[in-house]
């Protein structure tokens, strides 16, 4: 499979705003990646290869379950910074199917997780609407587990809740090497200093309940930016 396709098609193919954690191996290396779009990257890297050179790719970390194999071409090579390549092949799927992987890779994921029911939906239909992809969990158990399965981009704990408290989830996040450092923001109606305290020094925002959804979507939008 070729994709290839001319300059006028190729200005509008998307650019695609690339996830934190993921990152390209080739040549047995693994670099970060400064640009991503439907047709190529770009790879950060010391010692780029000369254009022309032909490679294989694997984009690993992130929400991926499992590395995506690639064939590539490089097409711009600067020295010290990087190199822009060009995709050739993406193993096993067609062209198309890829342009669906990256763009779904590239929509924010959200775990919101909260023992009220009314909330969950509240968050989920407000949070939807700005096209994030969500998934809620009813307490601090299933919540952990869902981070630990889904690895999402954000999570929204509710600080009381049966099971696992938020900070409780937000300290184990912490210890895990994928979930580190993923943005966590607290929603309580607690008037408890230490509790506001203890979620600042795990990293985490503190908003009081009750909130306001389009506040607390410029909340999400600031930590996801970071």
């Amino acid at each position: 499979m070729k994709p290839k396709e001319s300059g006028k098609e190729r200005r509008k193919s998307p650019r695609l705003k690339t996830r934190k954690l993921i990152s390209a191996e080739w040549g047995g290396k693994q670099s970060a990646l400064g640009d991503l779009s439907v047709t190529g990257a770009f790879v950060r890297t010391n010692h780029p290869l000369e254009v022309g050179k032909e490679l294989e790719l694997r984009l690993v970390g992130g929400r991926m379950a499992r590395p995506v194999g690639l064939k590539a071409a490089t097409r711009h090579s600067e020295p010290g910074y990087g190199m822009g390549v060009e995709f050739t092949e993406f193993h096993g799927e067609d062209q198309r199917e890829l342009e669906s992987f990256l763009v779904r890779l590239a929509v924010p994921r959200i775990l919101v997780v909260d023992d009220n029911e009314d909330i969950r939906r509240v968050l989920k239909l407000a949070l939807e609407r700005e096209k994030y992809d969500v998934l809620t969990a009813a307490d601090g158990v299933e919540g952990l587990q869902k981070a630990l399965d889904s690895r999402p981009d954000l999570i929204v704990l509710d600080l009381t809740m049966p099971g696992l408290s938020g900070l409780e989830v937000c300290q184990r996040l912490r210890a895990s090497p994928d979930l580190a450092n993923v943005p966590v923001l607290i929603l309580s109606a607690t008037t408890d200093l230490a509790d506001v305290s203890s979620a600042q020094k795990l990293g985490a925002m503190f908003v009081p309940k009750p909130f306001q959804p389009q506040k607390l979507l410029v909340h999400v939008r600031m930590l996801l930016e970071r």
